[in-house]
């Protein structure tokens, strides 16, 4: 009996490219857990919100056809790299199962790791794995590293303080006979994967409904900005909430989980009217509007409201100040500057990573 996860929401991490790959610092990913699980916990809609896995985009575009990708992961060289399934287990052990089945309290895990990849006809497809136990309990062992070859697994060598019992996998051969073989030095990653099955709602109810604020640790790209909030809000008059319809196209924008998981930052929320923030955005609809009334009376919003109005950008004036001592003629005003030349955006610089390798650690489900 399979266990369904809806995907309601997808966390990048700090991470940086590199010439062969990405760069993912542990200690930075472990930091920002903490600040999802609390969303997640504070969310309204029925059953809640929990970590369910991480997923990898590794998405080239064919040079021949910018409409397609190219396709790297197949039969013929590795679906699930040896650097990512043993990090997959690494991750895997962090979140076991409770279960009372077990002497020790837990078993397993549920996490998956899913991967965005061109399938043979260059578009994009899903693939859903799991690490399975043995490769948990190798990385536990410390018995096994990546190889260069990412089709492969290396099994570590003895030495002082770690012990390599002899590991062997079973394969068939072109005679169609079941052969036994050293893992020594090497072998096949795919002994140490589970396959996931996956599939898309028909008729989607997404938590979180809206996605327009910028994604977490894309500053080069996007930079999460508080003024980006104030300047929105006051767009969509959030100061004067007068009618059901305003009080809902607020409560859509605020619907966003980088947005929401982007606020406890600015310090302008207490964490009571945060989680009833949250909690009012996510709701069901038959209680929505109900919650909202109790987040729009208290003190942490009404505060918030008067910064909005204190930052809401002034009408433009083409007249000198009032305190400026130079006044400018009216009909210079409506002349155009033909010797200036018109200025061009400077184009971002964005890092690259190895064939477009990407990685997303917390997916959050319902």
């Amino acid at each position: 009996m399979g266990i369904k996860a809806i995907v309601e929401a997808i966390v990048e991490p700090p991470q940086e490219g590199d010439i062969d790959g990405l760069t993912v610092e542990e200690d930075h990913v472990w930091d920002i857990e903490d600040s999802v699980k609390e969303l997640a916990s504070f969310c309204g809609n029925p059953g809640g919100l929990q970590l369910v896995g991480m997923v990898w985009t590794d998405l080239t575009p064919d040079p021949n056809d910018r409409t397609k990708s190219i396709c790297k992961r197949h039969a013929g060289s590795y679906f699930l790299s040896s650097q990512e399934t043993l990090f997959a287990a690494a991750v895997q052990r962090k979140h076991p199962l409770a279960t009372r089945a077990s002497p020790s309290g837990v078993f397993g895990s549920r996490l998956v790791t899913a991967v965005l990849s061109a399938d043979k006809d260059g578009a994009i497809a899903v693939e859903a794995y799991m690490a399975s136990e043995q490769a948990a309990a190798m990385v536990e062992a410390d018995m096994v590293e990546a190889s260069v070859d990412p089709g492969v697994v290396r099994v570590k060598e003895e030495g002082p303080g770690r012990y390599i019992p002899e590991v062997f996998y079973r394969y068939r051969n072109e005679y169609g006979r079941d052969v036994q073989k050293s893992a020594r030095p090497a072998f096949p990653v795919e002994y140490l994967l589970i396959n996931v099955t996956h599939g898309f709602p028909i008729n989607p109810s997404p938590v979180f409904r809206s996605n327009s604020f910028a994604i977490e640790n894309r500053s080069l790209l996007e930079p999460q900005e508080l003024s980006t909030i104030l300047r929105d809000l006051h767009q969509l008059g959030a100061t004067d909430l007068r009618d059901s319809t305003t009080v809902l196209k607020v409560m859509d924008y605020l619907s966003d989980f980088h947005l929401l998981l982007f606020l406890p930052s600015t310090g302008m929320l207490g964490e009571r009217e945060y989680k009833n923030i949250v909690k009012a955005v996510t709701a069901p609809d038959d209680q929505r509007l109900k919650l909202m009334e109790g987040v729009m009376n208290s003190d942490g919003w009404q505060t918030l409201m008067a910064v909005v109005q204190e930052n809401a950008p002034s009408a433009r004036t083409t007249g000198p100040r009032a305190d400026s001592p130079f006044e400018i003629p009216p009909e210079l005003l409506d002349e155009p500057m033909h010797d200036v030349q018109a200025t061009r955006p400077c184009p971002t610089v964005l890092s690259s990573t190895k064939q477009g390798l990407r990685i997303a650690l917390y997916v959050v489900c319902r």
